[in-house]
């Protein structure tokens, strides 16, 4: 990403996040946001590892619920939206500065 200061940063990744909103996405395409948000954030390796365990269970409750494989990419609606994202990551975020054990 082009480096740019925090306030404009935030701004950029909010509308690339607002782009996709409500579209169906696929995994590669929530995976690229959610980059986005764990860098804005700054998060800890320990914090990157709960958002993605809980990104990964996510992503098989869709593939259960749907009936899909473990090679067939979801598509994602709720789950593609700003809020949902930010409060993942913004959790893990908080969870990892309270020092909340693994």
């Amino acid at each position: 990403m082009e480096a740019l200061n925090g306030e404009s940063r935030k701004k950029t990744i909010i509308v690339k996040l607002s782009k996709v909103a409500g579209n169906k996405i696929g995994k590669s395409e929530l995976d690229s946001m959610i980059k986005e948000v764990s860098e804005l954030f700054q998060l800890t390796d320990q914090a990157e590892k709960l958002v993605s365990k809980a990104f990964n269970h996510i992503v098989e409750a869709e593939r259960r619920v749907h009936g899909l494989d473990e090679e067939t990419d979801p598509h994602f609606h709720e789950l593609a939206t700003v809020d949902t994202i930010f409060d993942i990551v913004g959790f893990a975020h908080l969870l990892n500065e309270l020092h909340f054990p693994n």
